[in-house]
């Protein structure tokens, strides 16, 4: 059973890793407004520096299941994790951070007023 749990939380830490990855190759001006913001990219980097520190573990515990994550996280991450982890653990953050600048410019337009 921990091994179930183990190879499902490397596999998204794989899936934030490959998002990670695909936001910080892109220019200014073509990344989402979702990863512009500063919690965002925190969270990503965390969350790489977790991918790598359990990579690392994950090879001292079991060399066998690593590879097998692996091939496993190769084969299926940008078609399962990436849409997975963007809609459900990003979108309720965002949508939260927007409805915030909203009303941070709100107050800002009615001390202009």
């Amino acid at each position: 059973m921990i091994i179930y749990l183990i190879s499902f939380l490397y596999l998204i830490l794989w899936g934030f890793t490959s998002i990670h990855g695909r936001v910080g190759k892109l220019g200014i001006g073509e990344k989402p407004l979702m990863y512009t913001s500063i919690l965002i990219e925190s969270i990503l980097n965390l969350f790489f520096i977790l991918f790598l520190i359990s990579t690392i573990a994950l090879f001292i515990y079991s060399w066998k299941l690593a590879i097998l994550l692996f091939v496993i996280g190769v084969l299926t991450c940008r078609i399962v994790f990436d849409p997975l982890v963007e809609r459900v653990l990003f979108l309720p953050l965002f949508s939260y951070l927007l409805k915030k600048g909203k009303e941070i410019e709100d107050r800002e337009n009615k001390l202009k007023s």
